[in-house]
């Protein structure tokens, strides 16, 4: 019980949060949004709009929130004891989250594969919400 409570329950509450928050402040035109709101309870839904006039939480920490969901399901999927290592492989598995969210962003910037807007905000609650996982990982390994 213990090691699922840790692992992944902050797992889906972040990806929960971050649902909530774009569904709710992002636009309704979205397909996304469409059918969020079409099978969602709307209480919880809506429950999140007094903080969706700051753009940096409808934009940016979204992003955070699905980097830390991201980041610690990769922590606790591959390895834990290896990942905790200190050999320059783990380092480099550590990082790796992170990396895919900055190459994501740069090929928004470089309009290459994935279209979307550049915003070195994302880039740094990536970093944040990266470092926020870890941090996580790390206190509750023992489960």
């Amino acid at each position: 019980m213990n090691r699922f409570f840790w692992s992944f329950v902050p797992m889906f509450f972040s990806i929960y949060l971050g649902i909530c928050i774009y569904a709710s402040c992002r636009s309704t035109f979205i397909p996304f949004n469409q059918y969020i709101r079409k099978y969602s309870v709307d209480i919880f839904l809506f429950s999140v709009y007094p903080i969706c006039k700051y753009e940096w939480v409808i934009y940016n920490l979204v992003d955070g929130l699905w980097m830390f969901s991201f980041s610690l399901f990769y922590l606790y999927a591959f390895s834990p004891q290896k990942i905790l290592s200190n050999n320059t492989l783990a380092w480099v598995l550590r990082c790796l989250p992170f990396f895919i969210g900055v190459i994501v962003e740069l090929s928004q910037y470089f309009h290459f594969l994935l279209r979307g807007t550049f915003d070195i905000l994302d880039i740094i609650f990536y970093f944040i919400f990266s470092i926020f996982a870890f941090i996580w990982m790390y206190s509750y390994k023992k489960y």
